[in-house]
């Protein structure tokens, strides 16, 4: 019998880990659309915003898969959080 796919579960789980979390994290300003004038956004947005936590999320995977320790890989996730949250920063204004 063949599969469909060859990918170990593991990597499926991480594939499904690292865009199920944004969707989650997506659910915050669409949740808070509902309840406050304040919170606004477009398709667009929502689009930007999928998209760069998609990619960190695979930076952040592939940039570990090259790691050796866990100091390296907890390095990774704090270079790749800052740049998020740079980017955010820089995309408000």
């Amino acid at each position: 019998m063949t599969r469909a796919c060859s990918a170990s579960p593991a990597i499926a789980l991480r594939i499904a880990a690292f865009t199920a979390g944004p969707a989650l994290l997506l659910l915050i300003p669409l949740i808070a659309m509902r309840f406050t004038g304040e919170v606004n956004w477009t398709a667009f947005d929502f689009a930007v915003a999928g998209g760069v936590f998609c990619g960190a999320g695979f930076a952040y995977a592939a940039l570990t898969s090259l790691a050796r320790n866990a100091y390296a890989r907890a390095g990774i996730g704090a270079g790749v959080l800052a740049l998020v949250l740079l980017f955010w920063a820089w995309a408000v204004n």
